[in-house]
């Protein structure tokens, strides 16, 4: 392969083939980080679930209209008040990165690079590479 292109050229392409094979590997971490990422949502908001269902379930509604009665359960509303925002925030987090996964892979899919997947600085040296290929007088 020397002889047609000259020692050079693929030593070029080695160096190319191993920044992309970098920027998989890059691509890759940023889905396992975002697996993990969706794993702990879907299991804080499973964990947020659990509580709230089990606050209802040991409150007893009863008809009692003593004051103590009346503090337990105005505490009692608050707690599921705060588990229930809880719970709207997790979902919420989780929606957001779900959408941002699927942005990136419809990007990627399309044949463009997101932002996400390829960081600024390695993309830049990824072109800078691809313009040392190109015949004199041509740039991105």
């Amino acid at each position: 392969m020397g002889f047609w292109y000259g020692n050079k050229t693929v030593d070029k392409m080695h160096r190319t083939e191993g920044d992309i094979v970098h920027s998989v590997n890059h691509q890759m971490t940023y889905l396992r980080t975002l697996d993990s990422a969706v794993t702990f949502n879907t299991v804080a908001v499973e964990t947020l679930s659990d509580k709230v269902k089990d606050m209802l379930d040991s409150n007893k509604w009863n008809d009692e209209t003593d004051s103590n009665s009346l503090v337990e359960l105005h505490f009692v509303q608050s707690s599921i008040f705060t588990s229930v925002r809880q719970l709207e925030f997790a979902i919420l987090e989780l929606r957001t990165l779900s959408k941002e996964v699927l942005i990136s892979l419809d990007s990627t899919m399309t044949g463009k690079l997101s932002m996400n997947f390829i960081p600024p600085v390695l993309l830049k040296n990824i072109l800078k590479n691809v313009t040392s290929y190109f015949p004199d007088g041509y740039t991105l």
